[in-house]
């Protein structure tokens, strides 16, 4: 899916006092897949994309990727369309969306160096829905300069051959 699909909702929800010309964080990557889920005439009502990157905490992963810009039209919410969103993504890069990791935020990285992983930044106001679908937190809840709203680091294991297999 082309990007300018999904760019306004991104924008406006993410980064609302951005003008909607300014360049959106991660604009200038080249190696990006967009997903989403669109109204019947075409308009973005959830999405997020997805972009190879190690891991910071976990740089032994056999192949890493990092899933930004998860938004939803305030009008679509609780509807399931994120969770619809980030279970496509993860079975895109064939993890299974089954597992549960029990909340746990401690940190344990686990598994094997031959795993791949997804990684993301999550709001903490998100957290419940990235935990549902897999992912474990690591560290602490922070902000930054470029997290101002507070965020949790969180991951998940992916199978290994998720890069060439799947999306290379």
């Amino acid at each position: 899916m082309d990007g300018s699909v999904t760019r306004e909702l991104r924008r406006s929800v993410l980064r609302p006092q951005l003008g909607p010309a300014d360049p959106l964080p991660g604009d200038e990557l080249a190696e990006v897949i967009h997903l989403a889920v669109l109204s019947p005439d075409g308009q973005a009502w959830s999405t997020c994309w997805l972009t190879p990157a190690p891991c910071p905490w976990r740089p032994e992963a056999a192949s890493a990727w990092h899933l930004r810009q998860m938004a939803t039209a305030e009008s679509q919410r609780g509807r399931g369309l994120a969770s619809a969103v980030l279970a496509r993504a993860i079975e895109l890069l064939g993890g299974d969306t089954g597992g549960d990791t029990g909340g746990d935020t401690s940190g344990d990285t686990g598994g094997d160096t031959d795993d791949g992983v997804l990684w993301c930044n999550a709001r903490e106001q998100a957290v419940g829905l990235y935990a549902r679908l897999g992912f474990r937190g690591w560290g602490s809840v922070f902000t930054d300069e470029g997290h101002p709203i507070p965020h949790l680091r969180m991951w998940r294991r992916l199978a290994a051959e998720t890069r060439s297999a799947r999306c290379g």
